[in-house]
C-alpha cells in the first residue's frame, strides 16, 4: 500500500511528508492510521525501497513464469519433459515394477505384477491411446473446412509447402549422405550401422521431413494464437497435404537414387 501510493500519488517516493501538506488534503482522503504508517515510512526510505524492489522483483518473476509458460512450456515439451522423468530409477520402478534399478525383461509389459503405481500407468496409458485418434479427427475437421486464402497470402503459403515439402528432403539427404561419409560406416565409424540397416535410417529421416507438418500445430495455434493464426496454419497445411501425393513419392524416389548412386561401397 505504501509503495502504490508513493509510486502514483506523488512523484517523489522520499516526499512523503508532503502529504500532511495543505496541497496534498486535495488528494483522496486517506484514514489517519494511513497517514501515521506513510509519515513513518518517509522516516525510514530504505523500507519503502526495498518495498518497491520486491514488488518489481515479484512483477519480473510473475512475467518470466508467463513466458515460460507460454512460449517454452508448451504441451508437447511437457509430455518430453515426463518421459524423460519416467525414465529415474524410482519413478520407473514405481509404475513398472521389477527390481529396483533394473529395467523390465525384454517381453515384459510395462506395468508388471507388483508395481506400486500400476494403476495409474494403465490409467495414463489408456488416455494416451485416444491421442493418435482424436488428432486424425481434428486434423480432418481442419481439412474439412478448407482453405483460408485470406489469412495466408499466396506467396507466401507456396514457400512453406516448397520449403516443407521439397527443401527439407533435400537437406536432410545431404545431410545423411554427410553423416555417413564422416562418422558413419563408411567415415570414423562412430555412428555406424550395419547393412541394411543404415539405408531404412537414412530413408526414414528423410521420410520424417518429407511429410506434411503436423497437426498439432494447428492445435498450439487454437490454444495460444489468434483465429487468424489458425486459419493462416490450416491453410498451409491444407495445401501441403494437397500436393503431399504427388510430391512424397518423387522425394523419396529421388533421395532413395541419391544414395545408391553416391553409396562409395555399393
Amino acid at each position: 500500500l505504501l509503495s502504490a501510493v508513493a509510486t502514483t500519488q506523488y512523484p517523489s517516493a522520499g516526499a512523503l511528508s508532503d502529504i500532511a501538506s495543505p496541497a496534498a488534503r486535495t488528494q483522496p482522503r486517506l484514514s489517519a492510521a494511513v497517514y501515521e504508517q506513510l509519515l513513518d515510512a518517509d522516516a525510514s526510505q530504505p523500507t519503502s525501497l526495498s518495498l518497491l524492489s520486491l514488488r518489481d522483483s515479484a512483477r519480473a518473476a510473475q512475467a518470466a513464469a508467463a513466458f515460460l509458460q507460454k512460449h517454452v512450456l508448451l504441451p508437447p515439451v511437457v509430455g518430453i519433459l515426463l518421459g524423460l522423468a519416467c525414465t529415474w530409477d524410482p519413478v520407473y520402478y514405481s509404475l513398472c515394477g521389477g527390481a529396483f534399478g533394473e529395467r523390465l525383461p525384454k517381453h515384459t509389459r510395462c506395468p508388471s505384477e507388483g508395481a506400486p503405481l500400476g494403476f495409474f500407468f494403465r490409467g495414463i496409458e489408456t488416455l494416451g491411446s485416444a491421442a493418435v485418434p482424436l488428432n486424425l479427427i481434428m486434423l480432418g475437421s481442419s481439412l474439412a473446412r478448407g482453405p483460408d486464402w485470406t489469412a495466408l497470402p499466396v506467396r507466401c503459403n507456396v514457400g512453406i509447402v516448397a520449403a516443407k515439402l521439397v527443401l527439407m528432403p533435400a537437406f536432410s539427404t545431404l545431410l545423411m549422405l554427410g553423416l555417413n561419409l564422416t562418422v558413419g560406416r563408411h567415415g570414423a565409424g562412430w555412428f555406424a550401422l550395419r547393412s541394411p540397416y543404415d539405408q531404412i535410417f537414412h530413408l526414414a529421416a528423410v521420410a520424417v521431413t518429407a511429410t506434411p507438418t503436423a497437426n498439432n500445430v494447428v492445435i498450439m495455434c487454437s490454444l495460444y494464437g489468434s483465429d487468424r493464426d489458425t486459419a493462416a496454419m490450416a491453410t498451409a497445411i491444407f495445401s501441403q497435404y494437397l500436393l503431399a501425393p504427388l510430391l512424397l513419392p518423387c522425394t523419396l524416389t529421388l533421395a532413395i537414387l541419391t544414395f545408391h548412386a553416391l553409396d562409395p561401397l555399393r
